[in-house]
């Protein structure tokens, strides 16, 4: 182990902790801190970075062996990123409802632990903490909206409302402890914390919320963009390369991934040419198409069927998996419905990683409107959400000891999501996908991703109005026109670029593999290739090798 990059990593980990509080969940870490919003909090972070960057400039990476190289390039990427955002701290998407923080922020009062006074101080000052982060994005909206950076008019709407909900008493009931989790508190003092918390929620927190919602329906709207994307603004595009190097770690133009998007697809189309005739459908592939987005078989009645039906694909995955992975997570996962707060503003859901306090891996699905959700790709979104994709990957890494903290507990974007999309590509090789048609459902997961590539770059740099990308995945994917709606303000409006991570990602591991098979050849495991993969933790694409 090479001592420097030891202590950087020991040092950046440190300030990960004291900085992230999601860090500290996962690692069961008490959380001492929510952070405000601010631009001396970013500028705290860019000189960190500066100085990471720096200290590993000085070593001679050539001399390092696989894992401490491994470990740099973890460190590397993650400065580069923060040195990257430094002078887009005002063009950043933070508001809407897919970056908010706020909806991630629930477990670090849920699983609080209350097992001394001292703890009961520790959280009161988070409940303060929450409080002026609410009133710091509230002030991020201000400054956004002098500076001629809103979010367009078109998702303030869905931005309100996600706040509504936040800033009701019954939304934000978690902040307030129940007395059985006080239990090891002395009654007076339960009973002082209870009365704080009740406090700090009615005079402090509802009101910040509160003072952000008027902000966003007030001059914030009145400031918004027309169009959507971040071509509207000054500088967008060079944010815009800024967000493609951060969510994908590469070195990619937009024009570059746009093409990559209409060749997957085209290819893809070729694909679904093919089940077609296997299946003797007699229509042409507009018609064939048309009838995979509407037959009834593909739908189910309410949200407790559509619960079944993810269910019985992760037992089939569970049952197929140790022939593909040696290593297992001892994690356990499950699937719930999204909360209706939620499920207005995000089209499909979320994957929430186990942690010290929720052992669960769970999926969140979007059960809200099972009349217009099909289902005909079920079973390869539960290969990408859970097992053998996000979950099987997160807990592996989070349960390895053998990685230091800072690669045990670190998430790059394209790695985590582009290898959640070729665990669901890998359904084929595994027998999940049991006929046609379920292979027609990742087919068109696929196009789903290759699709993003196409509108992602198109609304925010190549001129692509709303209007046209929602015309375009309508003709290229399963999704129905509120799913379209929403996904392409997640692109334009509320997480541009993000979107690139997952085929870019997927595209990359796949090519690892092929030079891993021809290396090998005969000798060539798939298990210890998979072994090999994600036992280096999440780790730059650059990186791989």
């Amino acid at each position: 182990m090479n001592a420097a990059i030891d202590e950087l990593g020991r040092r950046f980990w440190a300030y990960r902790l004291d900085t992230d509080v999601f860090a500290c969940l996962e690692s069961g870490t008490p959380v001492s801190r929510l952070r405000a919003v601010t631009p001396e909090e970013r500028a705290a972070d860019a000189a960190f970075a500066r100085e990471t960057m720096g200290a590993l400039e000085a070593i001679d990476a050539q001399a390092l062996e696989e894992q401490d190289a491994l470990t740099a390039a973890v460190l590397r990427a993650a400065a580069r990123d923060t040195l990257d955002a430094e002078s887009f701290y005002w063009h950043e998407r933070r508001l809407g409802p897919y970056a908010e923080p706020f909806q991630w922020l629930a477990p670090a009062f849920t699983t609080f632990e209350f097992a001394s006074r001292a703890d009961a101080d520790r959280y009161r000052s988070l409940l303060e903490d929450a409080a002026n982060l609410a009133g710091s994005l509230a002030d991020f909206a201000r400054g956004q909206a002098v500076r001629g950076l809103a979010m367009p008019h078109v998702e303030i709407d869905a931005a309100v409302a996600h706040y509504c909900a936040h800033a009701t008493p019954e939304a934000s009931a978690y902040f307030i402890p129940s007395l059985e989790r006080l239990s090891a508190l002395p009654d007076e003092a339960a009973r002082e914390l209870r009365e704080n918390a009740e406090r700090a929620v009615r005079d402090r927190i509802l009101p910040a919320l509160q003072r952000l919602t008027g902000e966003l329906d007030g001059p914030y709207r009145e400031a918004a963009a027309s169009g959507a994307g971040l071509g509207h603004y000054k500088d967008g595009e060079a944010f815009y390369a800024s967000l493609i190097r951060r969510n994908t770690s590469l070195d990619l133009t937009a024009d570059r991934i746009h093409v990559t998007g209409i060749t997957e697809l085209e290819r893809i189309g070729e694909e679904l040419e093919r089940i077609r005739e296997r299946v003797g459908f007699a229509g042409d592939a507009a018609v064939f198409h048309a009838h995979l987005r509407a037959d009834t078989r593909f739908f189910a009645a309410d949200a407790d069927e559509m619960l079944a039906k993810l269910e019985s694909y992760s037992q089939r995955a569970a049952q197929a998996v140790p022939a593909f992975f040696g290593a297992l997570p001892r994690a356990p996962w499950q699937i719930r419905p999204l909360p209706d707060a939620l499920a207005k503003a995000q089209t499909f859901g979320y994957f929430q990683p186990p942690t010290a306090g929720e052992p669960f891996g769970t999926y969140f699905f979007n059960g809200s409107h099972p009349e217009t959700t099909s289902l005909i790709s079920a079973a390869a979104l539960v290969l990408h959400e859970l097992v053998p994709g996000h979950h099987l990957q997160i807990a592996l890494q989070m349960e390895n000891e053998t990685l230091p903290p800072v690669r045990r507990y670190a998430s790059n974007t394209a790695f985590c999501e582009g290898y959640a999309d070729y665990a669901a590509q890998l359904g084929f090789e595994m027998g999940i996908y049991a006929d046609p048609y379920e292979e027609a459902g990742r087919l068109m997961q696929d196009a789903f991703m290759s699709a993003r590539l196409v509108v992602d770059t198109g609304m925010n740099v190549l001129g692509w109005s709303l209007e046209q990308a929602r015309a375009f995945m309508a003709a290229q994917t399963m999704l129905s026109e509120k799913e379209i709606e929403t996904e392409t303000l997640r692109y334009s409006c509320d997480l541009p670029g993000q979107a690139l991570a997952y085929k870019i990602g997927e595209l990359a591991i796949l090519q690892t593999r092929d030079r891993a098979k021809e290396r090998y050849g005969a000798r060539f495991d798939v298990r210890a290739f998979h072994d090999w993969l994600l036992g280096n933790g999440s780790v730059p694409l650059e990186a791989l090798g």
